[in-house]
């Protein structure tokens, strides 16, 4: 007697599934099966597999397409056991996909060049790489749709963008095997070469807790460029302007709205002596370093947990 298990029980397309056959004898009969078994796998598949020494052969195969595939095992006997064969069946269903996505360059200028790249990728415990087509859409822009490589990547490229942001999202479409997926949404500044930006900071204050430490609760930033847009994705660097010298705060980075925020930022108490903080931003290609100031006020009570 054969009997077919398979293993796991729903895989996914691309994943590894592994059949097994369990030939025993049937009584009055006591031999202990040896041979081999041949598997036929319904849309994949004729592989063999030895016995070992509990009647039982198993094969691995990684190349079953989505849906349900009939598995016949058959044992083709030995001298003291006759042949017989065993069969089951097994459902595949489709693998998921994570989608991400990069431009370069990032920040660009009006009418340059920017390459988006939308890289797909099986996830576990799908194996594999997904084929198909990737669609990129961009706010105020084109849609563009590029088809993925044998890395699954997909690449396009535009010279169409205007200034100002640009939210793109890409969307692949999926394959047989694989299911769709879009990525994150990134933010591409389109920004006329050499254009200032404006830090413009906000007031802050010094707050004492109850364990004697003194702690910022709170300061932000935003950076805006010279048409009053955000600039996201950029860098701010907050520096106390203390009666001892300038002490570095941290820094952050801006959010869609151009605000950069640091928060519970435990200090030192030279911070006392300053009255005013700096908020930095160094520049980059086609943007101008700028900076602003606020004041930073000691609030002694009431005291802070």
């Amino acid at each position: 007697m054969t009997t077919v298990t398979v293993s796991p029980v729903s895989p996914v397309c691309g994943q590894s599934v592994t059949v097994c056959a369990q030939v025993t004898a049937v009584a009055p009969g006591t031999c202990v099966p040896t041979g081999s078994v041949t598997f036929v796998i319904a849309g994949g598949p004729t592989l063999t597999g030895t016995l070992d020494g509990s009647g039982k052969a198993c094969v691995t195969t990684g190349a079953l397409s989505v849906g349900t595939h009939a598995v016949t095992a058959t044992y083709a006997g030995n001298a003291g056991v006759a042949g017989s064969s065993g069969s089951g069946s097994v459902t595949v269903g489709q693998a998921s996909t994570a989608t991400t996505l990069t431009s370069s360059p990032n920040p660009s200028a009006p009418g340059q060049t920017v390459t988006f790249t939308a890289t797909v990728s099986a996830l576990p415990p799908a194996t594999g790489t997904p084929t198909g087509t990737v669609t990129f859409l961009i706010s105020g822009g084109p849609t563009l749709t590029g088809t993925l490589n044998g890395s699954g990547q997909a690449t396009v490229s535009t010279s169409a963008l205007t200034a100002g942001p640009h939210t793109v999202i890409a969307t692949y479409s999926g394959d047989g095997c694989f299911a769709g997926s879009t990525s994150p949404a990134i933010i591409q500044t389109v920004v006329v070469a050499g254009t200032t930006t404006t830090v413009t900071a906000t007031p802050a204050t010094i707050r004492l807790r109850f364990n004697g430490t003194l702690v910022i609760p709170t300061m932000s930033a935003t950076l805006r460029d010279a048409s009053n847009n955000p600039l996201p994705g950029r860098t701010i660097t907050f520096v106390a302007n203390s009666a001892l010298g300038p002490i570095t705060l941290g820094s952050a980075v801006t959010n869609a709205s151009g605000t950069a925020t640091l928060s519970n930022i435990t200090v030192d108490p030279t911070v006392l002596t300053a009255s005013t903080y700096t908020a930095s931003f160094a520049g980059a290609p086609g943007l101008s370093p700028s900076s602003g100031s606020a004041s930073l006020t000691f609030q002694p009570t009431p005291i802070l947990p």
